[in-house]
């Protein structure tokens, strides 16, 4: 099993952008964002309320 650690990005179709984002790259940090801000939002609505579900979405990108 395969185990990533904070500067080793797991190896997924993200994985690459989440290395470049970690190295400093601000255009792949964007796209890393944009390509995962609809799933974050998509599991934050089905557990949470309203502009709750943006809001947290939105904090967890920042946290990123």
């Amino acid at each position: 099993t395969f185990t990533a650690t904070p500067l080793e990005p797991a190896r997924t179709e993200h994985g690459d952008l989440a290395a470049r984002a970690i190295a400093g790259d601000r255009d792949a940090e964007r796209e890393l964002c944009r390509r995962l801000f609809p799933a974050i939002r998509a599991f934050a609505r089905r557990r949470l309320r309203g502009t709750q579900a943006e809001d947290f979405a939105q904090e967890a990108l920042v946290a990123f």
